[in-house]
């Protein structure tokens, strides 16, 4: 096309090829310019106009995309393809009831027309008419049976309707049809969370597994403890907690071994997660020791070995916060100067003292690993331990400084989180369908006081507290179009996420080393500002609230996390011992802590040990011992959105059974979206914000 003469030349299917091509390919702007000059000359062209419909609604321009498609409609009222591209863009952009009409009549136009029965489906489920979404979908599933899409899209109605198992066979229909779609994974991991098992299944340790395999698609924490309910079921793994003292696990060591290693699923999940279950980690550590110790009488080390590394992983996961006793301490510093004697040695039995060791050390401690010939079975542990701490810290250069960290407090928090990147991650979740601002808020039932505000289709995006990149890599998967500006005041965990998010190919992230306090230094504003679980951890919270204010645009939104004062009833008695105690936030003063925590009756301590960062050192520092924590009420937070003229649109992240709880004794809309009344519901409901506040505002 480049170069034509186009004002002599007639629209060809090579003209339309190539800028279906353009388009497929990703290359938007390219196709714009090349489908306005085509314009230009075939005005009267309804394909060209439906074409670059679909190339402004890519690039966000969603006015520019409806008029194009309201043009080729105009030249052709019968074009079916421009009815169903026009459905689309009103589904996407918050309007299910506009699309279902243009559906319709591309449908009329076109009955056999499968992608306009999935996407009818779309539409009416987004209308609550679950019922008729699911006769669209089997619709085009009659018309297309091997369409991924309609097996997902039908999965997930089912889901929505109670019919678990029915959503279970359409998504596994869907993923064997299309492998690399990560939403699919993801909503059959979130089926899969929600199943109760009655009895082990090779097929769903499988599907597990695939899940586990996706970098993107789940945190592996939170699925963990639905995948230890089905490993209950399994006949090599279960029993082993069944009257299991010390001396019968060591007694056994070697067979337990090989039951366990005959659980890839099991393997893969204590590599990728710390689990959040003590008498799982009481078989761990016992393991630990009698592998370490007893390591010159095991028989047959090389069988073990697969156990072992996949133990030294999660420790490292975990960042060693399993006790130890004297005797391992010995042992350990033994096996140091053994190794390093014989640095290089590739004979077996020194293989698996490498992998013993490193479930008590990170191998990225010591000087000989870089130079050690890795065989193929302990690949993944020098990867994790060695390969991918040395490219997070070789990047270290190439992070930008906003200015010296100046803040008494600041500089303990940088100091907390330099020595301990919180947390360091294998797998996270990330958002596949990208949207704009006005669907997102939808999506989340958010109410604006400032209905007038028009959001920008490029929303520009500030990460205030990003820490280790999962958090910036959410947001940036999550907004169609955006751009991201992470923050921190750690460089540790800034080269950590930045080392991650090009690991995962995200492009669309910019990080610098800042204190929330200096980002009045910044010369733009942005269209949304996340902070959250940091502005409780500064000196003056609201210093620091008030500078985020500060960057946002008139009209624009913040997602704010703060700590409840309600909720964390139970942390304030562990912080207040831990002070008594004289305890500090070393990784001797956490793992001494944390045992007696482990061995306690006392009710408000047991409560700890049902959090998730109860299972790793950073986590639980974070958790108990951060150096500056400050915690907040609803009434508080109101007044300090009054103060800085910011209206509440809604809570973020809360449980459906919470919601429903909640409406039920507050019947008013109005009610979810008044503070008062949440205020009201926490004090008879203290557990409602465990995790912390999660909410967003509006800026006057």
């Amino acid at each position: 096309m480049v170069g034509t003469d186009l004002s002599t030349a007639a629209l060809s299917q090579e003209n339309i090829s190539e800028l279906i091509s353009l388009y497929r390919n990703g290359d938007l702007q390219e196709a714009l310019r090349e489908g306005d000059a085509l314009a230009v000359f075939f005005p009267e062209s309804p394909v060209i106009q439906n074409l670059l419909g679909a190339i402004n609604f890519g690039l966000g321009n969603i006015e520019q995309a409806l008029s194009r498609y309201a043009a080729a409609l105009k030249l052709n009222p019968s074009y079916a393809q421009a009815h169903y591209n026009l459905g689309s863009a009103l589904n996407n952009i918050g309007d299910p009831e506009a699309a279902v009409l243009s559906y319709a009549t591309a449908l009329k136009i076109k009955p056999d027309y499968a992608e306009a029965h999935n996407n009818m489906g779309n539409a009416l489920k987004n209308t609550g008419k679950l019922k008729e979404a699911i006769v669209s979908y089997e619709t085009a599933l009659q018309l297309n049976p091997n369409s991924a899409d309609a097996h997902f899209n039908l999965g997930n109605a089912l889901y929505d309707t109670g019919q678990s198992e029915e959503a279970l066979q359409s998504y596994i229909r869907a993923t064997s049809i299309n492998s690399n779609r990560k939403d699919f994974w993801q909503s059959l991991s979130r089926l899969l969370a929600n199943i109760n098992f009655t009895s082990y299944s090779e097929n769903i340790s499988d599907i597990f597994i695939k899940i586990l395999e996706q970098k993107t698609v789940v945190r592996p924490i939170g699925i963990s403890r639905q995948i230890l309910k089905l490993l209950n079921f399994h006949p090599e793994y279960r029993g082993l907690f069944q009257k299991n003292t010390d001396s019968n696990v060591s007694n056994s060591m070697e067979m337990i071994c090989r039951r366990l290693t005959k659980i890839p699923l099991f393997l893969r999940i204590i590599e990728l997660c710390p689990i959040p279950d003590l008498e799982l980690e009481n078989l761990l550590i016992t393991l630990r020791r009698d592998l370490l110790l007893k390591r010159h009488s095991v028989l047959d080390k090389q069988g073990i070995r697969a156990l072992q590394v996949s133990l030294a992983l999660h420790c490292f996961t975990n960042e060693f916060i399993f006790s130890m006793t004297d005797a391992e301490e010995s042992a350990v510093r033994a096996l140091e100067l053994e190794i390093k004697n014989s640095a290089g040695n590739a004979e077996p039995s020194e293989l698996y003292n490498l992998a013993c060791l490193a479930s008590y050390r990170p191998l990225h401690k010591y000087d000989w690993p870089q130079g050690f010939v890795v065989p193929e079975d302990l690949k993944p542990l020098f990867e994790r331990q060695v390969d991918e701490v040395l490219a997070a810290a070789s990047i270290r250069t190439e992070i930008p400084c906003l200015d010296t960290i100046k803040n008494k407090v600041s500089t303990a928090v940088k100091a907390q989180y330099e020595e301990n990147p919180y947390p360091r991650w294998i797998n996270t979740l990330a958002h596949y369908r990208p949207v704009y601002i006005p669907v997102f808020l939808k999506q989340i039932n958010l109410r604006l006081l400032d209905e007038a505000v028009e959001f920008s289709n490029w929303p520009d995006i500030l990460v205030a507290g990003c820490g280790t990149g999962q958090h910036s890599i959410s947001t940036a998967s999550r907004f169609a179009n955006c751009k991201v500006l992470a923050v921190d005041l750690s460089l540790d965990s800034l080269c950590y996420a930045k080392h991650k998010t090009n690991e995962l190919g995200v492009g669309n992230i910019e990080y610098m080393q800042a204190d929330i306090l200096d980002l009045d230094q910044l010369t733009r504003q942005f269209d949304i500002v996340e902070s959250s679980g940091v502005l409780h951890h500064m000196a003056d919270p609201m210093a620091g609230w008030r500078t985020l204010t500060g960057r946002l645009k008139p009209g624009g939104l913040m997602h704010i996390g703060l700590y409840s004062e309600i909720a964390r009833r139970n942390i304030i008695e562990a912080r207040k011992l831990i002070s008594t105690r004289g305890f500090s936030n070393s990784q001797s003063d956490i793992i001494e802590f944390r045992k007696e925590i482990i061995d306690s009756d006392d009710d408000a301590l047991s409560t700890i040990k049902t959090f998730s960062d109860f299972y790793s050192t950073s986590e639980l520092r974070d958790l108990l011992f951060h150096v500056q924590e400050h915690r907040f009420t609803l009434p508080q937070i109101q007044r300090d959105l009054e103060t800085l003229g910011l209206n509440f649109a809604g809570f973020e992240y809360l449980e459906a059974h919470v919601t429903s709880q909640f409406m039920q004794n507050y019947p008013d809309p109005d009610a979810l979206y008044s503070l008062e009344s949440w205020h009201d519901f926490e004090r008879k409901n203290p557990d409602t914000f465990k995790g912390m506040y999660q909410f967003w505002v509006q800026k006057s």
